[in-house]
């Protein structure tokens, strides 16, 4: 099991760097063995990664769903691939769940059935659960926290979206304090 640790550390200071009023963490430290570059880059091997949206982070604003999923992408350690909707809940797909009403939400609701899910923006607050799913099974979750940037198209919210999927997305890192690699079991 990969310690938390590592990974919270990483991803709070990515998101300092990203933008200093966002702070990205991990809700559960459980990390599945699945969980590696390869299983990634086996989901996008056809050019596109299946994702789901839900809410919409922009009160008063239409549904940005498909803004976000083309807005989306990959970190530059894996080959390029498109944000695409998911055909099925049964697949691998990433799960951004923006403005969840239950702010105990994490990844598990996140992958199962969404029909239920109360979503409601907050005035100027962002608040978003990101996950990797197999089918109803959490690979491994976020949550992004902070002032929400002024609306879709504004480069600040470019740069958390990019920073949730660097943070939600495996690692090629060593982990420098036991030389386990990110998502493989040591």
């Amino acid at each position: 099991m990969v310690r938390a640790g590592k990974h919270l550390i990483g991803m709070l200071l990515g998101a300092g760097l990203l933008w200093g009023c966002v702070a990205v963490s991990i809700q559960e430290t459980e990390v599945d063995p699945y969980y590696t570059p390869d299983l990634v880059r086996s989901i996008t091997f056809g050019g596109e990664f299946p994702s789901e949206i839900r809410g919409n982070p922009f009160a008063g604003q239409p549904e940005i769903g498909d803004k976000i999923l083309n807005r989306l992408r990959m970190p530059g350690m894996f080959p390029q691939a498109r944000f695409v909707p998911a055909a099925s809940r049964d697949q691998h797909r990433v799960v951004l769940v923006f403005s969840p009403v239950l702010r105990g939400l994490r990844g598990k609701e996140a992958c199962g059935g969404l029909a239920g899910m109360e979503l409601a923006p907050a005035a100027n607050e962002l608040d978003l659960v990101a996950a990797l799913c197999v089918g109803e099974r959490v690979l491994t979750q976020i949550r992004v926290e902070g002032i929400l940037p002024p609306g879709p198209d504004d480069a600040a919210f470019g740069r958390i979206l990019d920073q949730s999927i660097v943070s939600l997305l495996p690692s090629n890192e060593t982990d420098r304090t036991d030389g386990c690699e990110a998502g493989a079991p040591c």
